[in-house]
């Protein structure tokens, strides 16, 4: 596989607070790479630094083999990289089909091209289909979510970063999100990078892992491994064995 992200002693942070400190990190080519670790730990802000929503302070961000050090965040889009931020943030006031009109802004120009994808998200998410005259803001929260994910679909990215997007969902919900994204990666063969607090599910779809604490990665692997791992059980096993009952 191809390195498709890679992060080299990335530093970032708030003000005089450091939050990325000499970070690296790589996602392959058709991989489902996930992010775990505690509050605090850097993995929101791991996002936003690639997204471009927050500039480092020193390291290396590449994509597809740029540097992005030079490309401002409006256009990192474009350039295939979807992010869904913690929160949702779709637009309240526009239709399910007008907030997937505005995920597709990045490829406006592929106006056909736009058509069908929307198309197919609308097959792949039913219930969208099911809601597409009806305001965004009236959705419900797995709806929400699932239009967030969808209209980041709408650029048609080559990598999709999520953050934390089972986050005030009901169990239901959550197992449905899931298997959506199980899905995307599996037969659309699209490349993830998932910040979860919900470690067991997180790591049974992941093919491999890292846990961030204080801005750096401190145990990497597979996700068996990370699974096996006895410093990842000692943070998350009472959290493993409730996701697993």
């Amino acid at each position: 596989m191809s390195r498709l992200l890679e992060l080299s002693g990335l530093s970032a942070g708030y003000g005089g607070v450091r939050a990325l400190d000499g970070l690296d990190l790589h996602v392959d080519e058709g991989e489902f790479v996930v992010l775990l670790g505690p509050n605090g730990a850097g993995k929101t802000t791991t996002m936003k630094t690639v997204s471009g929503l927050l500039k480092p302070n020193s390291g290396r961000i590449t994509f597809a083999g740029r540097d992005l050090a030079k490309v401002p965040g409006w256009r990192r889009a474009g350039l295939g990289l979807g992010h869904v931020p913690e929160g949702r943030q779709i637009f309240p006031e526009h239709t399910v089909l007008e907030n997937l009109a505005l995920g597709g802004f990045p490829t406006r120009h592929r106006r056909g091209e736009n058509e069908r994808r929307r198309d197919e998200l609308l097959e792949i998410f039913p219930r969208l289909a099911e809601r597409s005259s009806q305001l965004a803001g009236t959705l419900s929260g797995g709806e929400a979510q699932m239009l967030a994910v969808a209209r980041a679909l709408m650029a048609g990215p080559r990598l999709l970063m999520l953050d934390e997007p089972s986050l005030g969902l009901a169990p239901l919900k959550v197992a449905e999100l899931f298997g959506y994204l199980k899905r995307l990666h599996a037969e659309h063969g699209l490349t993830i990078l998932l910040v979860e607090q919900q470690a067991g599910t997180a790591l049974r779809l992941a093919d491999r892992g890292y846990v961030l604490e204080r801005g750096r990665v401190v145990v990497e692997g597979t996700a068996a491994e990370l699974r096996d791992d006895p410093r990842v059980q000692a943070a998350y096993l009472g959290r493993l064995r409730q996701e697993s009952a």
